[in-house]
């Protein structure tokens, strides 16, 4: 099934009407008590940089609402530490800082999980939609913000004076804006992957995992987890993945911590789940509602 077939069988069967939608606002409300906070769910989609409850959350095929019936059940999970959606990494400005779809912390490990569900990106000759705040000094002019403004800092303010971060990621930059360079026109699919989101990520992961010392010495996982399309993996994702760990694991060694860098479908993520795994404020399993809604 490929991502227009997809799309259109969810417009087909998950419209998200106004009894729906009260439904899962009812959920959303419910609260939860973590580290000894009571929280929501609907909190944190609501302070989210996106803007997930005015539109996005409600569309037939939201890869945030997605997110939230994989993964919302585990809240009332005593074993789980702490979970987040929409947590607030750490970007290169104060403002638009990057989020996480999704944040599971555990005893011995912390779980970053980018959701992805019909989105597609065109893989680009070069990382060209990074902005250049991330990797061009100031006076460049393409020393320029997401919001395509002139950053005001050096590159080392912008890293937080830590050199060896700079270092790592300008290299890890140019790498693979190299090895895309070398791909041809017809390696170059629309996937599930977007360059420029991965390494603000990884950027945000570093620098919020090297300030939260409870996270240290515990291993670190990030996770894309994309729906089964029919997409292709390249060398250069594969390559990307291999030399992002590699970098994040001499980042983070000196904090005690193993980094983990992989991607997955939601088909096989679901598959792990307990079969008495129930839905976050619902009687149903969890997947049954993913089967329902999502065709998992």
């Amino acid at each position: 099934m490929n991502r227009e077939e997809i799309a259109l069988k969810m417009n087909e069967t998950n419209c998200v009407d106004e009894i729906l939608k009260q439904e899962y606002l009812r959920r959303l409300k419910l609260p939860y008590v973590k580290k000894g906070i009571s929280k929501t769910f609907y909190k944190q989609y609501d302070n989210g940089s996106g803007s997930e409850l005015v539109e996005k959350f409600w569309s037939p095929i939201s890869s945030s609402r997605l997110a939230f019936e994989m993964y919302s059940w585990l809240a009332l999970k005593e074993e789980i530490i702490d979970i987040e959606f929409e947590l607030k990494l750490v970007g290169v400005t104060t403002r638009g800082v990057p989020n996480m779809d999704v944040f599971i912390e555990k005893n011995e490990e912390a779980i970053f999980i980018e959701s992805k569900f019909t989105e597609q990106y065109k893989q680009a000759i070069e990382c060209d939609s990074l902005p250049g705040a991330y990797w061009k000094e100031l006076g460049d002019k393409e020393a320029l913000t997401t919001k395509g403004k002139p950053i005001g800092t050096t590159l080392l303010r912008r890293y937080h004076k830590d050199n060896v971060a700079l270092d790592e990621f300008l290299q890890f930059i140019d790498f693979n804006r190299k090895n895309l360079s070398k791909m041809s026109e017809s390696e170059k699919p629309y996937c599930w992957m977007e360059y420029s989101q991965e390494i603000k990520h990884l950027y945000g992961i570093y620098f919020y995992v090297k300030k939260h010392k409870e996270l240290h010495n515990k291993t670190i996982s990030f996770y894309n987890i994309y729906y089964y399309l029919e997409d292709p993996e390249n060398m250069a994702i594969s390559m990307f993945f291999e030399e992002g760990e590699k970098m994040m694991n001499r980042l983070l060694n000196k904090y005690g911590i193993k980094f983990n860098y992989s991607r997955s479908t939601a088909q096989k993520v679901a598959n792990t789940f307990p079969e008495n795994a129930i839905a976050f404020g619902k009687n149903d399993r969890v997947k049954e509602v993913l089967n329902r809604q999502y065709l998992i």
